[in-house]
Formats: structure tokens, sequence, C-alpha cells
């Protein structure tokens, strides 16, 4: 069985795991397939801005400039 890739959240600084989307961040953006979950409350949802954003790495940010 593969490994789940990790990073770390740019906005919260937490470690975050590569899992498959769960309601919580289907309910906000519609779908998804692997998102990232924080190891320490296992949410998908970013504690930053009151859990409106999902969780980034620096990678994806920088791919979205």
């Amino acid at each position: 069985m593969k490994s789940a890739r990790r990073s770390k959240c740019i906005h919260c600084s937490r470690k975050i795991v590569e899992r498959e989307a769960d309601q919580e961040y289907v309910n906000e953006y519609g779908a998804g397939s692997l998102v990232w979950f924080d190891t320490v409350e296992f949410r998908s949802m970013c504690l930053i801005n009151r859990y409106s954003t999902s969780h980034i790495t620096q990678k994806e940010w920088d791919s979205c400039l």
C-alpha cells in the first residue's frame, strides 16, 4: 500500500497528509478526490479564517500565482 503524501500548510503551519475528500470539503468546494488533512484535528478545512478555506502547500500556492 502506498503511503500518504505529507507536507505543511502555509496558512496554519500544521503538518498535513493527503487523503480522500470528506463531507466538509465537498460541502465547500463541490467535489474532490485527494485533499489535505491536518494531523491535529484531522480536518480538511484550515483553521485560518474560521475554517473557510482548505489547507494548501507552498508548492500549490506558488502554482496558482
